[in-house]
Parts: C-alpha cells; sequence; structure tokens
C-alpha cells in the first residue's frame, strides 16, 4: 500500500467582534477531493484558539484556500490551549 500524499492549506475568516480567524487543515489527498485529518483554527485578536483531529469524512471544499508549508500547521497545531 502506497503512503498517502499530506498537503496543507490556510483559509482566513472574517468573525464579527472576534477579529480574523486563520485555519489550516492537514488534508490527504485522494484523487482531487482534499479530505481532511486534522485542523486549527486561531484568531489572534481574541485568543481563540481549537484544533480537532477528524474522525468523520470532511472535504475540503474552499477554493481560496492557500497551500502551505507543513512546518506553519504544526505551530499553530502546538500552541497552548488557553485556560477555559
Amino acid at each position: 500500500m502506497a503512503d498517502k500524499k499530506i498537503a496543507y492549506y490556510r483559509t482566513y475568516q472574517d468573525v464579527p467582534t472576534k477579529g480574523e480567524a486563520v485555519s489550516i487543515y492537514e488534508c490527504e489527498l485522494d484523487g482531487d477531493a482534499r479530505m481532511v485529518r486534522r485542523f486549527v483554527t486561531h484568531i489572534p485578536e481574541s485568543g481563540d484558539y481549537d484544533r480537532l483531529e477528524v474522525d468523520w469524512a470532511m472535504v475540503l471544499s474552499h477554493r481560496e484556500a492557500e497551500k502551505v508549508e507543513p512546518e506553519e500547521f504544526e505551530r499553530l497545531w502546538e500552541l497552548e490551549l488557553p485556560e477555559e
């Protein structure tokens, strides 16, 4: 069985009253589909932070997603979660 090709994509979204959210997705490439394995979202202005390992079929279809290097994903993934 061949290793799956992995790629990373970044998106931005304005969140009213909080700031601009940046999300980075770790995707397994399957033909033209980008199947999300993990993703992390951070809003620097508000300090909101969330990361999630995906255990269902989630396809990244955001057309404006920019390809990024794995290191950018890992830096954001490894941030300390804020205290509740």
